[in-house]
């Protein structure tokens, strides 16, 4: 509708706008997503130009679940009872009910816990967010050898009490995730639900070859399954945050992920490089690339 909404200089990390205050309610509205990529050069690889990585429009009511929101991390796990202890949270749009379910990789209900969303002091932008532990029971670990995805199932209801009723708002979200423990000392090195891992990676540029500098599932999920039948179980992404589609292709696969932020701090490597940017934005993108990133059990480092 012809207002300049936030933007982000680095085309690596993801951008989420709340597009509310620009709508025209009741009639036509027009989104126009632009990428400039126009000085050259500005990385030692082949960039690609132009949109290559997927664009939402993504809508909801009045109360929502915020994208890149919820989150779930393992607290520990119990190899001989086969059991798992789990942190759930879920950032809301108000007040009420948060109602968190286990969903195992059978897609059967396990785990289940309803609970209030408050207000967040210690948070900048005072968001709300509920909070709770669960216990998993017969759980079934991630890792390169057992790639056992879960699904957190969260539906979020405005008001509690004597402020909910028929009319109430909700929102749902279903979150794919992996249980599993990280550990890295110098006895052991590199640990994984308690097990030494030795890495053997590769590093790969976010292009797909012949297929120019776009993320498509089926090649993210290709590359990832030829590495492995190389013998490779980790990939670094060289040098930029991963897409969603190759980190999602390594949580089905049991892929190791090392996530890289950029190719450079201060000193340019080519002309018009990140370089000149990243003190000023590196919070910020560092911020993006952890939320979005963050359930995803591949990523160990």
């Amino acid at each position: 509708n012809g207002y300049e909404v936030p933007s982000r200089s680095y085309g690596y990390t993801q951008i989420v706008v709340d597009a509310t205050p620009y709508l025209v309610f009741g009639g036509d509205n027009t989104v126009t997503v632009v990428a400039i990529n126009s000085d050259q050069p500005n990385s030692r690889w082949y960039s690609g130009t132009g949109i290559f990585r997927p664009v939402w429009l993504c809508t909801a009511g009045k109360a929502y679940l915020p994208l890149y929101g919820t989150r779930v991390r393992t607290i520990s796990i119990d190899k001989e009872k086969k059991s798992a202890r789990l942190h759930l949270s879920a950032k809301t749009s108000g007040e009420g009910e948060v109602m968190f379910t286990v969903l195992d990789p059978d897609g059967k209900e396990g785990a289940s816990i309803t609970v209030k969303a408050k207000k967040q002091e210690q948070e900048r932008d005072k968001s709300f967010a509920a909070e709770a532990e669960v216990e998993v029971e017969g759980a079934r670990f991630w890792s390169d050898q057992t790639p056992d995805l879960y699904t957190l199932h969260v539906k979020y209801s405005e008001g509690t009490g004597e402020t909910a009723g028929e009319d109430t708002e909700t929102d749902t979200e279903d979150i794919t995730f992996g249980i599993r423990t990280l550990s890295y000392d110098r006895k052991n090195g590199f640990c994984v639900n308690g097990e030494r891992v030795i890495l053997k990676g590769a590093c790969i540029h976010s292009d797909n070859q012949m297929l120019g500098a776009v993320s498509v599932p089926e090649a993210e999920e290709r590359r990832v399954r030829l590495l492995q039948e190389t013998g490779y179980n980790a990939i670094r992404s060289a040098h930029n945050p991963a897409s969603e589609s190759l980190l999602a292709a390594c949580d089905r696969l049991g892929m190791y992920f090392m996530d890289e932020y950029t190719d450079c701090w201060y000193i340019h490597k080519n002309r018009y490089d990140y370089a000149g940017q990243v003190e000023k934005n590196y919070e910020m993108d560092l911020q993006d690339m952890v939320d979005k990133d963050y359930n995803h059990p591949s990523v160990v480092l």
